[in-house]
């Protein structure tokens, strides 16, 4: 099983995923991931965790994504690909890469590639990620269906290219191998993410804000055909709470919450 936390920043989203990753180590192996660039796992577990694997108890490991790490994978993956590609060229492909870093979305890319290098993975029972706020993760989550349609273009230029320039003939042309490549690992990635076996967990405090994100978020969701398993609503305080105001506003929000979601409505 893979899950994703997400939520509003501040909301609690590593303090449930780090709870349910030792709920879930009592039934196999767990990792859990963070992909959120301001890390807290090593906090919560009181363990020093980085980029690699780190044992926390029985069955259960943790991992840190590391930004700087991931962008140097990914450039030296994009080099990799480009020295087979690109030949007939000539090209200071090394110089162009150290920009590589400087380039918008190029970040977002190297994070992407280390979630779906981990949301393939078949060696854990179970897999966590605590994801960063929601914007964030929203577009890592959508980012296989961007770049699949991107993909598509790509191969259908690439063939105009091919026959204007009478290379059909040739048996196998590098850049439309890469292209098919690529396509295939995005649709794998899409078809994990939309299966049974992956639950998105959106975490909430019983607040407007974070009311108010969180309905948004899930209708963002539902329009990539992407539904929300549960609900979990953290930091609600109990009867004995000095102040009568946040009381009354809270319930407001359980009420609302209990009324549209009473199906995947958990509270803490």
């Amino acid at each position: 099983m893979k899950f994703l936390f997400g939520g509003k920043g501040g909301v609690g989203k590593t303090t449930i995923a780090a709870a349910s990753s030792l709920y879930w180590s009592r039934r196999g192996k767990t990792l859990i991931v963070s992909t959120d660039p301001a890390h807290s796992l090593a906090d919560i577990f009181e363990t020093e965790i980085g980029g690699n694997e780190t044992h926390i108890a029985e069955n259960l490991f943790a991992l840190e994504i590391d930004a700087q790490k991931s962008l140097a994978e990914y450039k030296r993956k994009l080099l990799a690909q480009y020295r087979q590609t690109m030949q007939e060229f000539e090209l200071d492909l090394d110089s162009y890469l150290e920009t590589i870093e400087h380039n918008p979305g190029a970040f977002e890319s190297a994070i992407f590639d280390e979630f779906a290098r981990h949301l393939l993975r078949t060696d854990y029972d179970t897999i966590i990620f605590d994801t960063a706020p929601t914007g964030t993760t929203l577009r890592l989550i959508f980012m296989p269906e961007y770049l699949e349609s991107w993909i598509k273009f790509l191969i259908q230029s690439r063939k105009g290219i091919l026959k204007l320039r009478d290379m059909l003939v040739r048996e196998k042309d590098p850049v439309i191998e890469t292209l098919y490549k690529m396509q295939k690992q995005f649709q794998q990635i899409a078809a994990v993410l939309n299966s049974n076996k992956t639950e998105i967990i959106l975490v909430l405090n019983p607040e407007t804000l974070a009311y108010e994100e969180t309905a948004r978020t899930m209708k963002t969701l539902a329009f990539y055909h992407l539904s929300v398993n549960a609900l979990v609503v953290n930091r609600v305080v109990d009867e004995n709470f000095p102040y009568q105001g946040y009381l009354k506003s809270q319930q407001k929000i359980l009420d609302k919450l209990q009324k549209e979601f009473s199906e995947i409505y958990y509270r803490t």
